[in-house]
C-alpha cells in the first residue's frame, strides 16, 4: 500500500498544473505547484518533497538546472521530467535520467491517467528505496559499520568508492595504516554487495606461517602430523561469500602461488589431496605495507600483486581527515555512554582542542580506544581536559582560538574556552546561514548536510530569522 506522499508539480502553463493536480490527488497525495524554478527551489527549501514532476524547460523554467539543485540538495525526491516530442528535449531528458537520476520520463501532451501510473510506480520504488536504506542502517549498527563515519573529502571519496565495487564481483585492494578502518571498509563491501554468502576472515600475520596454507585451503585426515580428522579451509568456508585477507603482505611466496592460483582459477586443493574443490569466492584484501616495493625487493609477487590491484581503496589517516574527529568522538561517546549505563554529553572545547592538535598515530581505533577509557573513568556529563590520559596532554597545550575564520575573510566565528559542541555546532550554523543570506539550500550544501537536517538543526537552535 502507498501511503500520501508530497508531490510538487512544476510547470509554467497553469492549466496543465491544474489538470496533473486534480489526477494525482484522487490517490489522497499532498499536492504543491510551482510555476517558475524560483518557485520550486523556495518550495523544496520550505517542504520535505517526496516526488517532482517538472518539464524540462521554459521561459522561467530551466528543469536541467532544477535538476541539478535538487541531486545536490534533496538527492532522496524522486523526478518525473515531462519533455515534448521535439528531439533536443528527448535527447535532453535521456541525458537528464543518466545523469540527474530521473525516475521516468512522460511525453506531453501528458496522458493524465498514465501520468498517474507513472507516479504510483515511482512511489512504490520509493517507499521500496527507503526500506532498504533503513534496513541497511539496522545492518550497518549491529555489525559495527556505523563506526565508518566523516564528512571530509577524503573519507567521502571511500564511502562513494565503495558503494560502486561493492554490488560487483571485481577483487579489492585495501591500503591504510593501522588503525584506520581497513576491516570495516572490507565488512561494508561485503554486506552491500549481492553476495549470499558469509564473510569470512583470516589475519594472515597473526597465524604461523606453517599454519597458514591449511587455514586457506583446509586439510585431509593424515595431511601432516597432528591431522587427525579432515578439515575445510577458509576459502570452502567463504564458498558464495566473502574472503577478507588481512595483512596479505605477510603470506609467504609458497603460499601466495597457491593463492594466486586459487583467484584465477576458482579451485583449491586441500593439503594430502589431489582433489579439486570449486569455489566461488570473492577475494578482499588489505595491507599497511607497501606491496609495490615489495614487488620490486622480490618479496611479494609481481603476479598476484597484479591480480589484487585491479580496484585499491586507500583509508585516509586520521590526520587526513581531522575534521572528522568531532562527528567520531561523539559517535563513540554516544556509543560508549550507552553500553556502560553513563550520562555523557559530550566533550568539552578543551578537550576537542587537544584531539585536533594530537597526531593520531594509532588513528580512529586509537581515538575510539581513548574515548572508551574517558567515558568509563569520567564523573561528569562533559569530558574535559582533567579526563584526557597524560601521553596526549604530554604535548604542547593548544592554544586559545579566539575566532575560526571560515567561509570568507569577513566571516569569523567566536569559539570561546568553555564552549560545549553543541554551542560551537550553533555558532558554526548562525555564520554559515549569514553567509548565505539564510538560503538553507546553500547553507547545507556548504555544510554538506541534508536539507532536512539543516531544517532540524535550525529549529532546534531557533535560527529561523538570521538572514
Amino acid at each position: 500500500m502507498i501511503h500520501s506522499q508530497t508531490v510538487l508539480i512544476v510547470d509554467e502553463d497553469r492549466r496543465l498544473r491544474q489538470d496533473i493536480a486534480r489526477e494525482i490527488e484522487k490517490d489522497g497525495h499532498h499536492i504543491i505547484m510551482a510555476a517558475s524554478e524560483s518557485e520550486a527551489i523556495n518550495c523544496i527549501e520550505q517542504e520535505d518533497i517526496d516526488i517532482l514532476i517538472a518539464s524540462l524547460k521554459g521561459g522561467r523554467l530551466d528543469g536541467m538546472h532544477l535538476l541539478e539543485v535538487v541531486r545536490h540538495t534533496s538527492p532522496n525526491i524522486e523526478v518525473i521530467l515531462l519533455t515534448t516530442q521535439n528531439t533536443l528535449d528527448i535527447d535532453l531528458g535521456v541525458q537528464a535520467m543518466l545523469r540527474a537520476g530521473v525516475s521516468y520520463c512522460v511525453q506531453k501532451p501528458v496522458n493524465l491517467r498514465h501520468l498517474r501510473a507513472v507516479v504510483r510506480r515511482v512511489l512504490s520504488e520509493h517507499e521500496l528505496k527507503l526500506q532498504h536504506r533503513k534496513l541497511q542502517e539496522q545492518i550497518d549498527s549491529r555489525l559495527g559499520l556505523a563506526q565508518f563515519v566523516g564528512h571530509s573529502p577524503a573519507i567521502q571519496q571511500v564511502y562513494n568508492m565503495i558503494a560502486q565495487i561493492a554490488p560487483t564481483r571485481v577483487t579489492v585492494l585495501i591500503q591504510g595504516e593501522r588503525g584506520t578502518g581497513k576491516e570495516l571498509a572490507a565488512r561494508a563491501i561485503h554486506y552491500r554487495s549481492l553476495r549470499k554468502g558469509p564473510l569470512v576472515t583470516l589475519n594472515c600475520a597473526a597465524i604461523p606461517e606453517t599454519l597458514v596454507e591449511s587455514e586457506l585451503f583446509g586439510y585431509e585426515r593424515g595431511a601432516f602430523t597432528g591431522a587427525y580428522q579432515e578439515r575445510a579451509g577458509r576459502f570452502e568456508a567463504a564458498d558464495g561469500g566473502t574472503l577478507f585477507l588481512d595483512e596479505i603482505g605477510e603470506l609467504s611466496l609458497p603460499v601466495q602461488a597457491k593463492l594466486l592460483r586459487a583467484i584465477e582459477e576458482r579451485v583449491i586443493e586441500r593439503l594430502g589431496s589431489t582433489t579439486p574443490i570449486q569455489v566461488d569466492v570473492r577475494i578482499v584484501a588489505a595491507t599497511n605495507r607497501n606491496l609495490e616495493i615489495m614487488v620490486e625487493q622480490g618479496q611479494f609477487r609481481a603476479d598476484l600483486y597484479d591480480r589484487l590491484n585491479v580496484m585499491v581503496i586507500r583509508i585516509p589517516t586520521l590526520r587526513e581527515r581531522k575534521e572528522d574527529i568531532p562527528i567520531l568522538a561523539n559517535a563513540f561517546i554516544q556509543e560508549f555512554s550507552q553500553e556502560n549505563n553513563k550520562q555523557i554529553d559530550s566533550l568539552s572545547h578543551q578537550g576537542l582542542q587537544w584531539f585536533m592538535q594530537y597526531d593520531w598515530p594509532g588513528n580512529v581505533r586509537e581515538l575510539r580506544n581513548v574515548i572508551e577509557g574517558m567515558v568509563v573513568m569520567a564523573h561528569d556529563s562533559i569530558l574535559g581536559e582533567e579526563d584526557i590520559p597524560e601521553r596526549i596532554r604530554k604535548q604542547t597545550p593548544p592554544r586559545t582560538m579566539p575566532t575560526l575564520p571560515v567561509l570568507a575573510s569577513h566571516s569569523q566565528i567566536p569559539v570561546h574556552l568553555g564552549m560545549t559542541m553543541k554551542e560551537i555546532e550553533r555558532e558554526v550554523l548562525r555564520a554559515t546561514l549569514k553567509h548565505v543570506g539564510g538560503n538553507r539550500v546553500k547553507a547545507a550544501a556548504m555544510l554538506k548536510i541534508s536539507k532536512r537536517t539543516i531544517y532540524r538543526k535550525i529549529k532546534e537552535y531557533g535560527l529561523w530569522d538570521v538572514e
